[in-house]
């Protein structure tokens, strides 16, 4: 386990642009992101076309997790807590952007899962979505294989 202080700043921002980068994948794992209470977004995705959260916990933020990609983004989050954000527990703001929900809680922030501009967000239907101001609901489940 490691940590990242993010006070004030995005924990993690993720912007691969480089056209000879042809993954473009960043995989997170184990951490603790907090962003002390003023935060602004522990995982930010801008460019990417593939990130895997595993094992982490986002606490403090405005939102935990912000997916805005320009063209398609898939993230996949799993085994993680989002909690203590007073904006979007995970927010997908752009059209194209797919989120996939795997043993995620998403606890006591102030918007649980936001979607915006056809983004989507699917639940694997063992998450806890609990405790948000504002629930907000996967725009789909699918069950476990």
């Amino acid at each position: 386990m490691a940590s990242i202080l993010g006070s004030s700043v995005n924990g993690i921002t993720i912007n691969i642009t480089d056209a000879a980068d042809l993954a473009k994948a960043v995989r997170i794992r184990g951490l603790t992101i907090n962003g002390a209470g003023s935060g602004l977004q522990g995982v930010k995705v801008i460019a990417s076309s593939k990130v895997v959260i595993e094992n982490t916990v986002i606490d403090g933020f405005t939102d935990g997790i912000g997916v805005a990609a320009v063209g398609t983004a898939q993230v996949f989050i799993k085994s993680t807590v989002i909690r203590n954000n007073s904006g979007a527990g995970i927010s997908v703001a752009a059209a194209g952007n797919q989120v996939a929900l795997s043993d995620v809680a998403v606890v006591f922030n102030g918007n649980g899962l936001v979607t915006a501009a056809s983004g989507t967000i699917v639940s694997f239907r063992n998450n806890i979505i609990y405790g948000n101001k504002k629930a907000g609901e996967p725009t789909s489940s699918l069950a476990q294989r």
